[in-house]
């Protein structure tokens, strides 16, 4: 018997630079490290300092973390298509898995602001059902995005060992088992 997954994988396209790029489910991937990337910028220098990239990554840490905190609302999906609107798609033939013909659109995002890309990328990807395992480390140094159980409270080992270790050394503080206040 298979086990149930997430809905059937829903492949998209992007056309940019030249290139088509196919989309699925798992390449939400993409958009966590992107994300992780954005946390770890500083965009508090001037907007002549920031290229395309690091604008790209920021919006995607925008949206993933609002994605958390509200979970997905109506405010959010009106909000997601009217930053996608502007994207023009052209049409693309391919085969299924069963060898038969199926047009695709392709999302032109060339000349496309990066916060309309990631809007596109992250409508298609929650519409494929993505982002269910979507979770923030609770590492206070971290906060890093990853995906995982939904009982999972840290991205990696080492930081649920840091978190961990930092609540004993507390507790043996405070026992006075170890000096200090």
């Amino acid at each position: 018997m298979k086990k149930p997954s997430r809905q059937e994988s829903e492949i998209f396209f992007s056309y940019s630079g030249g290139r088509i790029t196919p989309w699925d489910v798992g390449d939400e991937e993409i958009l966590v490290e992107a994300a992780n990337r954005g946390l770890k910028h500083s965009f508090e220098e001037t907007s002549a300092h920031i290229d395309g990239q690091m604008i790209f990554e920021s919006a995607v840490t925008q949206w993933l973390t609002r994605l958390l905190s509200d979970g997905v609302t109506e405010p959010l999906i009106e909000e997601l298509n009217k930053k996608s609107s502007k994207i023009r798609y052209r049409r693309l033939l391919t085969l299924d898995e069963g060898g038969s013909p199926l047009w695709n659109n392709i999302a032109n995002l060339d000349d496309i602001e990066p916060e309309s890309s990631v809007a596109y990328a992250i409508s298609h990807l929650l519409g494929s059902g993505a982002f269910k395992r979507l979770l923030q480390c609770q590492e206070e140094k971290c906060d890093d995005f990853f995906l995982g159980r939904p009982d999972r409270k840290w991205c990696s080992d080492r930081c649920g060992s840091r978190t961990r270790n930092r609540a004993k050394r507390k507790l043996d503080r405070e026992s006075g088992v170890l000096p200090g206040t």
